[in-house]
């Protein structure tokens, strides 16, 4: 048995149609003859007279060759002409019920008297309709009844057509029925076929042609002989463009395409129209086969001095091929005995033959690209050369294609690298474990359980990827070694879970412990490599992305470290023989195929390529035509999967001109690299939350310094403004250690606060119009130097900074220049040369490990956003810095003659900061040079802050506000060192004073207080079965009365935080929970309390049976909603949130619409308000009522409302004797 390999040639699929073809032209002149036939009989004449026939009926077609007579006696049984025979007895319209006729537009009349023989409109053959005739269950004994009334009731599926081929019907006999329950019946659904019973077009084109044998023969005995001529040519069109598509097209694709389009045109001949088999659907076709072009047939390479003779064994079929013994040539092309093979014009080697789309586009470049880097097999070192083992000699089973690879990298230079793949690829990757051999009991993380559906999936679908072994009761493997078994989501998107082995389990002695440095060090490429290729390609450059599907399980691992690799579930042992995420030495291990993925596409794709891990991006130069770069990303996923690696067609981002590549949005037409807008929105989320916390963690510490470092990939100079932080972090002795954040880490998130949402993260990419040259240097003790074109400078080094280090003082000294010259460098590129190597790599890297040298570099960074230059820092030596260092040693005669056109006197002896104060206190001033080439003009800057005032004004803005501004322009110089004299001048003064009169104060609107009568309406409206928002809002209406507290002191406003809000500790119930006559409650933050230092407020119990008693309301809170930790909310509602303004705020307005008043002037202010002025009534003293408040002016006077009787009672009184009446002081009331 043994099998011979032939290649068939486009021409056989031709010859097999051709054959189709002349059975239509056979069919037309049945047609022919049943028509003349059919005219005969209506007049009386007999079969063979022809006295009636038209003489302008065209003349049949030829018939077929003689070399075809046995293919057309194979179409055309001799039952069916002699169905013709019969037809001619049928008159128009007396065909029965379900009777077959087609209507098609492409056909017409071939003989004027064909209406004597006009076939009946077509009758769609229902379900209830009659059965197949016995003529045709007869013609196809073979094929069941129920696949042939399928297949003329036009609900046939193209799938099925494997049951029409002796093949296909074994194995439909051979497998197993499905059953389903329907309407309450159990009944037994067969089977259907799949796209595995076609495996090339020869296995479809038999049973399509029985199918088409089916409906022709039904047309038969229905007595429609038209319908058989178009029958015929329908099957003979759509067998020539069926083969066309699948000389062009993979078959896999054309048999999609197929499906679909058998499909339509059944719909279609329900109605009668068979036209739709005549033509090709393009809109399927574009669906289906756009993407899956065959690679062009390329010619053999002949000898250049001669061309080889025919072989005498040309026409010899080898029967030793598979046994690896054939004495033929490796490229001989073997024929058929049984057809004519002598048209085929190029053969293809037995060898593997890569098929590729647009491949004759896309040839590889003569000139071969370097070699790539992490190329090193380390431990996975081979030291045979590039081999292909046989299937049997394979240790590992792998979706890798060793000959792909071998093939594609066939010129690598470095044989040892192409080498160690195919031994990965066919033997298995070594990990590189050292460690020790023991194996420790382990249970799973506690996350796997959060989802078990999830695991199993997950487990099960590894099992049927081949990617783990198992399950086992037992061990399967000696020394099996177990690490737990967790899943992982992420924080911001929680549905998407993702499996994960704990390799790092336990410390010191799990299995990434026993790898080495040596062999999982890996060095990825940068973003920054990205931005360099499209800053070098250019403006409108299409950029495309593809990334791998599930990289690291592509590649095998050896047998002989299975056993580090194992888990448990449900009480079941699994190994896995791929490598894992998690693994210490799985990204380089991948990452080798990774690299010699790159070089093969650098050699044949013309752009620029970069790839991280399993991200690739590729940049087209501008001008490059659409259609090439889409062709170019349609080959790479074609090379994927010629070299067995998957592409994610959802992550594929097509040739454009914005990609996102590894979280950053690189956009060629404006030019920029930014954070998308959901990245943007978590770094403003992360900085808030930090904004309000006063104690971090290490997790929490390191999610910050990790996102912001990913951040400031294209925020300028942030780099700067991460030091502090990392030192910080620095700080933590373990991960359950937590540490106050220190001002100094609060200062850097101001600035990134400040900064990252009016920059929106947004970087401009793209060449500087000037490139500048600054030399500067520092000496000794003192001196300082350096010069810029004609420029020059020598200064001194501040008493306080001359015991500081050298780099310090070389940091100073760029410093110096670009506090003098910042203001030439716009839109430019400024390179400082420096003969220190630590200070070039800190400004290069924008952060340095020296925390005193740090807030000068800060200070350029702000100084290059400021003026909107870039920098960098070039390493010079001493030698050639000669003109800086003369200068900072104040050797001027040197200095003069290494440059003798430095003009004699220096830029400036002064500091830009002169300047930057001449620039902020001038209006319209600009920064010189030297910053003294006008003084500063107070007076010019009182008089443009009047004419400010003076436009907020006319603008319609309140006096209050306007005072506001004043304030922070104040604050604003202050935190510069610059002078605020200006802002607290007279004549301002008196400008806002005349503001205020003109402009008035605005009458604000204050709400109603909550008086006590209110507060007990409110109270009553408590359910007698309350839920626990009831509690809540019971409580905290009682709590805020009593305690005279803020809405804003008792609700959380966004997230909640304990240093900030209101929790469980913060109440203390004195002397007990259950004796308590009275509790303290603690407020963290308040509106007076600036530095959080925190206020105690002693609230009374109420009397018996008041239902005012705030005292009572909580102990019943939190009796019926305990928490878990006294870190919790105080107010928390049923579902886990705390008690929020909004929240609060529609409970009081829903309540007392219940009671009858109007809720639209009561807010959540009303009941400190109300507390007040109920304090007021009951004759408490002012300072009684500022100390139960906590208010530290005569403010609480503006909460205290007099009622209206109140006041004309007192004006009544006047005109009575009691007025002369002294009044005697009297003891407060009780407010409750």
């Amino acid at each position: 048995n043994t099998t011979v390999f032939v290649k068939i040639p486009f021409r056989y699929y031709d010859w097999v149609t051709g054959v189709i073809t002349n059975r239509a032209n056979a069919a037309s002149q049945a047609l022919a003859l049943a028509e003349a036939m059919s005219s005969d009989s209506s007049t009386g004449n007999g079969f063979g007279s022809n006295s009636d026939t038209n003489t302008n009926t065209p003349p049949p077609p030829p018939p077929p060759t003689t070399s075809e007579q046995e293919q057309f006696q194979l179409f055309h049984r001799f039952q069916q002409f002699q169905a013709f025979l019969s037809a001619s007895n049928t008159t128009g319209g007396s065909a029965t019920p379900g009777s077959f006729s087609v209507s098609s537009a492409t056909t017409t009349a071939t003989a004027n008297n064909a209406e004597a023989f006009n076939p009946p409109p077509f009758v769609p053959v229902s379900s209830g309709g009659p059965s197949p005739g016995t003529s045709l269950i007869r013609q196809f004994k073979t094929i069941p009844r129920a696949t042939i009334l399928e297949i003329v009731r036009f609900n046939f599926h193209p799938l099925n057509l494997c049951k029409l081929h002796h093949i296909g019907r074994d194995r439909s006999a051979t497998s197993k029925n499905a059953f389903e329950v329907e309407n309450g019946e159990l009944t037994v659904k067969p089977r259907t076929g799949t796209s595995k019973d076609f495996p090339s077009f020869h296995h479809l084109l038999v049973p399509l042609t029985v199918y088409f044998d089916i409906l022709a023969a039904h047309a038969l005995s229905s007595g429609s002989a038209r319908s058989v001529y178009i029958i015929a040519q329908c099957q003979a069109a759509y067998t020539r463009e069926l083969s066309k598509l699948n000389a062009r097209y993979n078959w896999s694709a054309v048999l999609a395409y197929h499906e679909e389009f058998f499909i339509a045109r059944q719909t279609e001949m329900e109605e009668g129209d068979f036209s739709g088999w005549l033509s090709i659907d393009q809109g399927l076709l574009n669906d289906h086969c756009a993407l899956q072009l065959r690679p062009q047939p390329t010619k053999a390479k002949t000898s250049s001095s001669s061309i080889s003779s025919p072989s005498k064994n040309a026409d010899q079929i080898c029967l030793n091929f598979n046994k690896g013994t054939s004495p033929l040539p490796v490229d001989h092309v073997y024929s058929l005995p049984s057809a004519n093979l002598s048209s085929v014009s190029s053969y293809t080697s037995p060898e593997f033959s890569p098929s590729l789309p647009h491949a004759h586009k896309f040839p590889p470049s003569n000139s071969l690209p370097p070699l790539r880097p992490n190329s090193n097999p380390r431990c996975n070192i081979s030291s045979l050369p590039p081999s292909i083992l046989p299937h049997s000699s394979r240790s590992v089973s792998s979706p890798l294609v060793p000959e792909a690879w071998h093939h594609f990298l066939l010129d690598y230079p470095d044989r040892s690298f192409v080498a160690s793949l195919l031994h990965i690829i066919q033997r298995g990757a070594n990990i590189g474990s050292c460690g020790p051999e023991s194996i420790s009991p382990c249970t799973n993380l506690p996350s796997a359980f959060d989802d078990p559906a999830f695991m199993d999936t997950a487990v099960d679908k590894m099992i049927s990827n081949q990617q783990i072994h198992g399950p086992f009761v037992t061990s399967p493997l000696p020394d099996l070694r177990c690490s737990p078994l967790g899943s992982v989501t992420r924080k911001r998107n929680p549905a998407k879970r993702r499996l994960i082995n704990h390799l790092s389990w336990p410390n010191k002695r799990s299995v990434n412990d026993g790898i080495s440095d040596s062999e999982a060090a890996i060095q990825y490429d940068l973003f920054e490599r990205a931005v360099e290729d499209l800053v070098a390609s250019g403006p409108f450059s299409r950029m495309a992305k593809l990334d791998l599907k599930e990289a690291f399980r592509h590649v095998p691992i050896r047998p002989e470290d299975w056993h580090h690799l194992g888990f448990s579930w449900r009480g079941k042992l699994y190994y896995c023989v791929v490598l894992t995420f998690g693994l210490r030495s799985a990204p380089y291990i991948f990452n080798m195929f990774a690299e010699a993925l790159h070089w093969i596409i650098q050699r044949h794709i013309p752009s620029r390529l970069r790839h991280y891990l399993d991200d690739f991006l590729l940049t087209f130069q501008p001008g490059t035509p659409l259609s090439i770069c889409t062709e170019a990303v349609e080959w790479v996923i074609g090379l994927g999967h010629s070299l067995g690696l998957c592409f994610q067609d959802e992550k594929t981002l097509w040739p454009t001109y914005i990609v996102d590549f590894l979280g950053i949005e690189l956009d060629s037409a404006c030019m920029e690299a930014r954070l998308p807008q959901d990245k943007m929105a978590i770094l403003i989320e992360l900085l808030s939350t930090w904004r309000n916390k006063r104690i971090a963690s290490l997790r929490d510490t390191q999610e910050l310094s990790g996102y912001l470092q990913f951040a400031s990939q294209v925020i300028p100079y942030s780099r700067s403004f991460m030091r502090r932080i990392f030192d910080f972090q620095s700080r933590f002795h373990s991960r359950f250690h937590r540490l106050h954040i220190p001002s100094s880490v609060q200062a850097d998130l101001r600035w990134w606060t400040t900064f990252c949402s009016p920059w929106n993260g947004i970087r401009l990419l793209g060449r500087a119009k000037h490139l500048h040259h600054v030399y500067t240097d520092a000496s000794g003790t003192k001196g300082i130097g350096g010069h810029f074109q004609l420029s020059w400078f020598a200064s001194r080094v501040p008493r306080r900074f001359r015991h500081r280090d050298i780099q310090f003082k070389e940091l100073y000294a760029i410093l110096q220049a670009v506090l003098r010259w910042a203001d030439l460098w716009s839109n430019s590129h400024v390179n400082f040369h420096c003969d220190n190597q630590a200070v070039v790599a800190w400004l290069n890297d924008g952060t340095a490990r020296s925390s005193a040298s740090m807030p000068i570099i800060r200070t350029i960074s702000m100084m290059a956003a400021h003026f909107q230059f870039s920098f960098s820092s070039s390493w010079i030596s001493t030698h050639d810095n000669g003109v800086a260092d003369a200068a900072s040693r104040f050797q001027y005669t040197r200095m003069f003659q290494l440059n003798p056109n430095l003009p004699k006197s220096s830029t400036s002896t002064k500091s830009l900061i002169t300047g930057i104060k001449h620039q902020l206190t001038s209006p319209g001033g600009s920064l010189s040079s030297s910053g003294t080439d006008s003084r500063p003009l107070q007076g010019k800057l009182t008089q443009a802050v009047a004419e400010w005032i003076g436009d907020m004004v006319f603008r319609g803005l309140s006096a209050s506000t306007i005072r506001s501004y004043i304030s922070a322009l104040r604050s604003l110089h202050v935190d510069l060192g610059l002078p605020y004299t200006a802002c607290e001048s007279p004549i301002l003064q008196r400008v806002l004073r005349g503001a205020k009169r003109l402009l008035g104060n605005r009458q604000v609107l204050q709400k109603l207080p909550i008086n006590l009568e209110i507060l007990q309406k409110i109270s009553s409206t408590l359910p007698s079965n309350p839920s626990i928002d009831d509690l809540v809002f019971d409580a905290a209406i009682k709590l805020a009365w009593s305690g005279f507290l803020r809405c804003g002191e008792f609700t959380v406003k966004g997230k909640f935080s304990p240093s900030v809000n209101l929790a469980r500790d913060s109440v203390e119930f004195k002397p007990s929970f259950d004796d308590a006559d009275h509790l303290k409650l603690t407020l963290p933050a308040s509106k007076t309390d600036t530095f959080r230092k925190g206020v105690t407020i002693t609230i009374s119990r109420a009397a018996s049976g008041l239902s005012t008693c705030p005292v009572s309301s909580l102990k019943r809170l939190f009796h019926e909603s305990p928490t878990d930790t006294p870190q919790q909310p105080l107010f928390r509602l049923s579902n886990g949130d705390p008690l929020s303004r909004t929240h609060f705020i529609s409970t009081l307005h829903e309540r007392l619409k219940a009671v009858g008043i109007d809720p639209s002037a009561y807010s959540g202010h009303s009941f400190r308000r109300g507390a007040a002025t109920a304090a007021n009534a009951a004759g408490y003293s002012d300072v009684e009522i500022q100390l139960l408040g906590r208010w530290r002016s005569d403010a609480y006077k503006l909460y205290i409302d007099t009622p209206p009787d109140r006041v004309l009672a007192l004006s009544r009184r006047l005109h009575t004797s009691l007025a002369l009446t002294p009044v005697s002081v009297l003891d407060p009331l009780d407010l409750h």
